[in-house]
């Protein structure tokens, strides 16, 4: 009987150490990477092993897989971030959001994706990005230079199915309608990019919205 129970027992072992393996080279290794964080009250600045630079806003992070760089570069936002991208024409620079991705080759732009605020917005400085609308059957769009693209859900849910199942030409003027051109004050500051300079700007803001960016600001 001890021979048998000893048998079954490795090969149990043998099972057990096979699943594990298979788990963590083909999925769970997969799946790790690095977490980049800014608290509330903090600014921070992080180089990508690729080069690129990421300036985080408070409270935001950013998530990048062990797969960083091998066939593109995609990169998990939640918050806000300026990005200069290091240009590598092979391996496309992609920031994910819970609405929208951006897809740049070599630029400097801006992406505000709190999950805690209505809208998400896109702004770019330079180059050139493809913004991918994901609640809009992926509908894709190209930015330039002082351009930016906001997308407000609220507003998206008002309008119930209609974007969903409206025709070619309605969704390119939806893209247009959009569409906006960076904000610059007397003083030649960009209100989206403000920030970076530890600078704060409002033009109409809603009381609401500015108590949620000061407590960001000074946790």
């Amino acid at each position: 009987v001890l021979p048998l129970l000893i048998r079954i027992t490795a090969a149990a072992l043998i099972a057990a150490g096979l699943f594990f393996a298979v788990n963590y080279f083909v999925g769970g290794r997969d799946n790790r990477g690095k977490t980049y964080a800014a608290v509330y009250g903090e600014r921070k600045n992080i180089q990508l092993p690729d080069g690129s630079v990421v300036t985080l806003n408070a409270g935001s992070n950013i998530k990048i897989n062990e797969k960083y760089g091998a066939a593109t570069r995609d990169v998990y936002l939640e918050g806000e971030a300026f990005f200069e991208v290091k240009h590598d024409t092979a391996h496309p620079f992609i920031v994910h959001t819970q609405v929208m991705d951006v897809k740049a080759l070599g630029t400097a732009f801006n992406v505000k994706a709190y999950l805690n605020e209505k809208s998400t917005q896109t702004s770019l400085i330079s180059g050139l990005v493809e913004v991918t609308l994901k609640e809009i059957n992926n509908l894709k769009m190209l930015l330039y230079p002082n351009q930016k693209v906001e997308w407000n859900r609220e507003a998206a849910n008002t309008k119930g199915n209609k974007l969903v199942t409206a025709d070619k030409e309605t969704l390119l003027n939806i893209t247009d309608s959009l569409k906006k051109k960076l904000v610059v004050t007397s003083t030649g500051d960009i209100k989206e990019i403000a920030w970076k300079e530890n600078k704060l700007i409002f033009d109409d803001e809603q009381f609401e919205d500015i108590a949620i960016l000061l407590e960001r600001w000074y946790g």
